[in-house]
């Protein structure tokens, strides 16, 4: 996937319509130059970012669940947020970013160990890790019009968005941020350790509901994506 860790992105993989999940603030959601996870690795990310004072929440107060059409010529991963990307070296080894870039960025999870990512084609390409799979979206790659995913540089489009809930009020319980520090201790430094699945569940039963009482989560309304 994407030419060993230096892809451009050309395109010409057959497109893949995948659900991803995305922290915000904005009621209009310009996933450009932004980082989305699967399940597991969204958990992560809020896990992990809450422990390390990484992120004000006031910044990802909501938690979406988008469609997207992606060329899966994985690309590097580089971690983008605000529209600005830079490597991150909490997670992975330093290097530069390229903003000619088109394909989507891919990183496979494993460990909380950036010297576990050291090797582009094994987080790139490999299997999903454990801890899942963080992707990145480049504003290079965007697919604009009626341009179709894979051809002439376009790697990517959002589709819809699925579902929105409130971080504060559906995951971020007082019991959610107890286990997930206590995850984090464990996890932190660990060549291996098992995923934090009983976090990713209160974020799966939030989505899959609308009724609290069924543990699922009522959905913030108005949450629209930016034009193409």
């Amino acid at each position: 996937g994407g030419g060993g860790g230096r892809g451009r992105g050309r395109g010409g993989g057959q497109p893949e319509r995948m659900e991803v999940y995305v922290a915000h603030d904005a009621q209009r959601l310009e996933v450009k130059q932004l980082n989305v996870a699967d399940l597991m690795g969204e958990t992560v990310f809020l896990c992990a970012a809450t422990c390390i004072g990484l992120v004000q929440w006031s910044n990802f107060s909501l938690l979406s669940r988008i469609e997207l059409d992606v060329d899966p010529s994985w690309g590097v991963y580089q971690g983008c947020n605000f529209g600005t990307c830079e490597r991150e070296a909490w997670i992975l080894p330093s290097t530069p970013v390229d903003p000619a870039l088109k394909a989507v960025g891919r990183l496979s999870l494993s460990s909380m160990s950036p010297e576990q990512h050291a090797d582009p084609d094994a987080s790139q390409c490999g299997a999903t890790g454990a801890l899942g799979q963080w992707f990145n979206l480049p504003a290079a790659g965007h697919c604009r019009g009626n341009s179709t995913v894979g051809t002439d540089g376009c790697t990517w489009r959002a589709v819809r968005v699925v579902k929105t809930v409130d971080v504060f009020k559906c995951v971020q319980s007082k019991l959610w941020l107890l286990r997930c520090e206590v995850w984090y201790l464990r996890a932190k430094g660990q060549e291996t350790q098992p995923p934090p699945t009983h976090l990713a569940q209160r974020i799966e039963h939030a989505f899959q509901s609308d009724e609290p009482w069924k543990g699922g989560c009522p959905p913030v309304h108005g949450i629209s994506l930016a034009p193409s």
